[in-house]
């Protein structure tokens, strides 16, 4: 519940509406201009807004549905796929071929410069919202209740830059906020997939990632 203080070294939950009201984080001035998704092929559409439960900081009830982005295509292979991969046995990690691997292709966004984005991997901005490191990598229900919070902050915020869960500690995703709708957000990021749209097993990337991570294609 808000107000109630955590455990040392445990995730904190947000203050008070009325509290979280005056904590100040700053904007970025400036982040990196692309970004990347691994995204399920045959979508009606590249800007996939989630609002579903099962994922990071998203919930049916809040007031944004949000898209998540990642800096590398590296960093979205791992926040798709890292979870299945992990609860496999060490000597005999893979990925379905039809079933995981061709039912995605790699989509790019162009993010424009001008959105209030703030970063809650900055130091400064982890005290200024009264949270910690651990608060952005805990439970969903812990991230999603976050997530709302920032969406109904006074700084309306576009979103914010965070830490992946599932590479190292340098690795960044993005979750943007679908303000003020849907089709005025996708109308300002740029979207798009490899020419041809090509096949996750013919592209050079995700074949090094494979080979890389000793993870068989079946």
């Amino acid at each position: 519940m808000p107000g109630r203080k955590p455990a040392r070294g445990q995730p904190r939950v947000p203050p008070s509406p009325k509290e979280f009201a005056r904590c100040r984080p700053d904007l970025l001035k400036s982040y990196p201009p692309l970004w990347t998704r691994l995204a399920a092929r045959g979508r009606p559409n590249l800007h996939d807004w989630d609002d579903r439960s099962v994922s990071r900081f998203s919930r049916p009830s809040h007031p944004f549905k949000i898209l998540y982005l990642a800096d590398e295509k590296e960093t979205a292979f791992w926040e798709v796929f890292g979870t299945d991969i992990e609860d496999l046995p060490a000597k005999n990690r893979a990925l379905s071929v039809k079933l995981q691997l061709e039912s995605r292709e790699w989509v790019e966004f162009d993010v424009p410069q001008g959105l209030r984005l703030i970063d809650v991997t900055h130091e400064k901005t982890l005290h200024d919202l009264r949270s910690n490191a651990s608060t952005w990598l805990a439970p969903y229900w812990h991230c999603q209740a976050w997530a709302g919070a920032l969406m109904q902050h006074p700084l309306n915020l576009d979103g914010f830059i965070h830490q992946a869960c599932r590479r190292g500690a340098t690795a960044r995703c993005l979750a943007l906020f679908s303000r003020p709708d849907e089709a005025a957000m996708s109308r300002l990021l740029s979207a798009r997939t490899l020419p041809g749209r090509p096949s996750m097993m013919s592209d050079p990337d995700t074949l090094r990632l494979l080979i890389q991570h000793e993870i068989d294609p079946r």
